[in-house]
């Protein structure tokens, strides 16, 4: 059996993606288990292995790596951690997203026809801002994007950004306004 610098050298030197395949198996195990210990979901905890299989794809031929496994372990910890950050990121940015406009407590007294009426009202309300606007709103709230990464996702920069969430919000709450939801 090869040893893991061997494999390595040959991943980094003649190019051969076999030999970091090989490498990777022989850990993904270890990775999956790490995956699972934070996330606590197979599908999920199968996703993220392969996120950082990914990482270790592109990471591999820029840094010169001793002991694979221990750096292969370092990466996996430290990939969960970020991605339990995000997923919290995003589901607090949806919360505050939700108690910022207050729909359901401006929206209980009003009678709907369709149970799903108010939903309707919100998304066509958005939609008719300003492109720029809906983005940003949606990239920040709904998907829980700091204004850092909505910068790098767009070609905003970060003053345009915060621009755009500040006047979407206002314009928004006006449209909203005239239909009798704020």
């Amino acid at each position: 059996m090869n040893s893991d610098q061997d494999l390595l050298f040959r991943y980094r030197v003649k190019n051969e993606q076999i030999a970091l395949g090989a490498l990777f198996r022989k850990y993904m195990e270890d990775v999956f288990k790490i995956c699972f210990h934070y996330i606590k979901c197979d599908q999920t905890a199968e996703d993220q292995t392969m996120e950082v299989y990914r990482k270790v794809l592109e990471a591999c031929k820029k840094y010169e790596i001793e002991n694979f496994k221990a750096w292969l372990i370092t990466i996996t910890h430290n990939h969960c951690k970020t991605y339990l950050s995000n997923r919290q990121k995003k589901q607090i940015a949806h919360q505050k997203f939700q108690n910022s406009n207050n729909l359901e407590t401006h929206t209980e007294n009003l009678a709907f026809s369709k149970p799903n009426e108010s939903e309707d009202v919100l998304k066509k309300s958005l939609e008719s801002l300003k492109e720029c606007q809906y983005e940003c709103l949606s990239l920040h709230y709904l998907d829980g994007y700091s204004y850092k990464e909505i910068e790098q996702i767009t070609s905003f920069s970060l003053k345009n950004i915060k621009s755009h969430i500040q006047n979407g919000k206002k314009n928004l709450k006006k449209i909203l306004s005239k239909k009798k939801f704020v």
